[in-house]
């Protein structure tokens, strides 16, 4: 509309001046008139032209491909953390991945996953892009994919890592809210270029395997680069590291004051009225009971104490395993001065996995799940109770 208006004016003030000679006085008035038109502000909200990153009000941190190779990490996800905005974001040393509920809104992705979270405020508040693009969301155990998997980008397709540590919600929506991650991939690369790295703990255990090749051809118009690589990463269990054998660090057995273990048992922990029983070894069959005496000779069971309790940590993982592959192409033409054409395409592949401690159930009114499990009850008559009370 403003630019309909603005050439009314400038074929009436034309066809005024035309005939200035006979309606002079009228010319004036009206090129008054047209005066009082003024150009209405212009907010820019997004612009692409590039700026110095240390200039902005934000300052963008940049991890080039020597940086990233200097740190010895393989993991792309490994190196972010060490910025002192990253927060604990699901990474090869989370072993609890989201299949039984890890975030509660099932969000989590796949064992061998990594993502990044900025600030405590989730990985889904962390814009992930490439190119800046967005880029495609990782598998994820329970179902609901939700955020980038940062293992599956090879470290020799990216040129150039650049982290924008203050939301951005106004300019990409609210999964910017802690900040932007954009990785610049390879356009152009000129001969091969081979990598290998292997690493292992002191202990002996946690062997790290990191194979790198790209190749590029580079002519006037054209470039085409493609690489291939294989991580591999070997398990290392909590309970080859003293720190980790129980729940809590500097904890040798389940009877310390400090507490963590796990008061629900292999043998099944009973609170029958003021009294929490457990069985004495186990039986086949229905346990015997004596109401009178219950840890009497006729019953097969014991009072809980804390020597009973289960310690759950010997069974999970310290670093995950996991066998990744990838592969990826760039193709970049230059049609015109102005106009680029390119084309790039990824594969991965990520075999690993993940292993916890048994999943406890408790079972009853006072159980205290605040679900399903606090109103199931085990019926009096049941042949496999032996309390006699349901």
């Amino acid at each position: 509309m403003r630019l309909k208006q603005f050439l009314r004016n400038g074929v009436t003030l034309a066809a005024l001046i035309a005939a200035g000679t006979t309606t002079g006085a009228t010319a004036q008035t009206v090129a008054a008139g047209a005066a009082t038109n003024e150009a209405e502000a212009i907010i820019v909200t997004g612009s692409r032209i590039r700026q110095d990153p240390l200039s902005q009000s934000s300052p963008v941190v940049v991890l080039d491909q020597s940086a990233i190779a200097r740190t010895g990490i393989s993991s792309i996800a490994d190196v972010l953390q060490r910025l002192p905005s990253a927060a604990g974001g699901l990474n090869t040393r989370v072993n609890n991945s989201g299949n039984i509920g890890n975030p509660p809104d099932g969000g989590g992705v796949g064992a061998g996953s990594a993502v990044i979270d900025l600030r405590y405020l989730g990985a889904k508040r962390t814009l992930v892009l490439v190119d800046g693009l967005r880029f495609v969301n990782g598998s994820s155990a329970s179902g609901i994919p939700s955020t980038v998997d940062l293992n599956t980008i090879p470290a020799n397709m990216i040129e150039r890592i650049e982290v924008l540590q203050s939301g951005q919600s106004p300019l990409y929506g609210s999964d910017a809210i802690s900040g932007v991650v954009n990785i610049i991939t390879k356009s152009s690369q000129e001969g091969l270029r081979l990598s290998g790295q292997f690493g292992t703990f002191r202990q002996g255990d946690g062997h790290t395997q990191d194979y790198q090749a790209s190749y590029g051809i580079k002519g006037p118009t054209t470039s085409v680069v493609f690489g291939a690589s294989y991580v591999k990463q070997d398990a290392v269990r909590t309970r080859d590291r003293a720190s980790s054998q129980f729940p809590n660090p500097g904890q040798t057995s389940c009877t310390d004051p400090i507490g963590g273990c796990s008061s629900a048992i292999l043998y099944g922990r009973f609170d029958v009225g003021d009294v929490s029983l457990t069985l004495e070894a186990p039986v086949s069959g229905k346990p015997r009971f004596d109401p009178a005496n219950p840890t009497g000779p006729n019953s097969d069971f014991k009072n809980f104490t804390s020597a009973d309790r289960f310690n759950f940590a010997p069974f999970n993982y310290f670093l995950t395993p996991s066998e990744r592959y990838g592969g990826f192409v760039s193709i970049k033409q230059e049609l015109s001065e102005n106009v680029n054409f390119r084309v790039k395409a990824l594969y991965n592949r990520r075999n690993s996995q993940n292993q916890a401690a048994f999943l406890p159930l408790f079972v009853g009114p006072d159980a205290g799940n605040g679900n399903l499990l606090d109103i199931i009850s085990i019926d009096a008559t049941n042949p496999f109770n032996p309390f006699g009370v349901t």
